[in-house]
């Protein structure tokens, strides 16, 4: 139950060299949300409740080179984004590619409507229950 957060399991499904395997590929997507967590975090951190509240600690952060990846968000959300594309169509395509006319449309479909209910309910919560906490 816990080896999934192994890291030396993780490490040695990293290390193999299948030609199959997108271990390195969800690795990336994995560290770049991780990236996008923390630059968030950091962001909420430094400016509290007011945007100049720490600006001594902003400034210094803009010459650190170690703040460089937090600051350079807009690039690391394009990189997840399109990690996440490509990692979605190619299960879309690994799934449903064999198929065609029909069956490939309905397979399409059944995909999107996984989605569908994740997506009501974020939309519905960020819309209508956390605007009255």
């Amino acid at each position: 139950m816990l080896v999934p957060f192994s890291m030396l399991h993780n490490y040695r499904v990293l290390s193999q060299e299948d030609s199959n395997s997108l271990a390195m590929v969800n690795f990336t997507k994995v560290v770049f949300l991780l990236i996008i967590v923390f630059g968030h975090r950091y962001w909420t951190l430094l400016y509290v409740h007011h945007p100049v509240h720490n600006m001594e600690q902003a400034e210094k952060s803009y010459t650190n080179q170690n703040y460089a990846v937090l600051h350079s968000g807009a690039l690391v959300n394009d990189v997840f984004l399109s990690v996440s594309g490509f990692l979605t169509a190619y299960s879309l395509l690994k799934t449903c590619g064999k198929l065609r006319g029909r069956q490939f449309v309905s397979c399409v479909w059944r995909k999107i409507y996984k989605l569908y209910p994740a997506y009501f309910f974020t939309l519905g919560f960020t819309t209508i229950l956390l605007p009255a906490l």
